[in-house]
C-alpha cells in the first residue's frame, strides 16, 4: 500500500488547495499520505469507503494487532506521530482540522472518528 500511487491525482487536488495544514508535511501531499488514498478509496470505491471500520497506517495496524487483545478498532488510538504527518491532525492542539477535510471532500472521515483514530 505504501508505494501505491493511484492517488496522484488526489495528492494533487489536496497540494492546490494550498490549506495551511500542508505546512506540517512540506507544503505538498504525496500521493502515499493517508488523506491522499482516502480520498481516491472515497472517489473510486465509495462501497469499501463506507463499508470500513477503521482506516490505520501499518505501524499502528500492527500495534493493534500485537498488544490490544479485545480492543475493538473504534476505540483504539492511533499513534500522534502517523496521525500529524499523514493525516493532518494538530497533535500540539489536539484536533482535527476540520475546514480542511470539509476542503478535501474527507468529511465522512470526521463524522464518525473512530474509523480514523478519535
Amino acid at each position: 500500500m505504501w508505494m501505491d500511487h493511484r492517488a496522484l491525482v488526489e495528492a494533487s487536488a489536496i497540494t492546490e488547495s494550498k490549506h495551511s495544514v500542508l505546512d506540517q508535511v512540506g507544503g505538498v501531499c504525496s500521493p502515499e499520505f493517508s488523506m491522499a488514498k482516502l480520498l481516491w478509496l472515497k472517489n473510486n470505491d465509495s462501497e469499501r469507503f463506507e463499508s470500513a471500520s477503521a482506516f490505520l497506517e501499518l505501524p499502528d495496524y500492527l500495534t493493534w494487532r500485537c498488544v490490544t487483545k479485545g480492543v475493538s478498532l473504534d476505540t483504539f488510538k492511533p499513534s500522534n506521530c502517523s496521525l500529524t504527518c499523514k493525516w493532518g491532525y494538530n497533535g500540539e492542539q489536539k484536533q482535527w482540522p476540520t475546514e480542511f477535510y470539509n476542503t478535501i471532500g474527507l468529511q465522512p472521515l470526521l463524522d464518525n472518528k473512530g474509523r480514523i483514530g478519535g
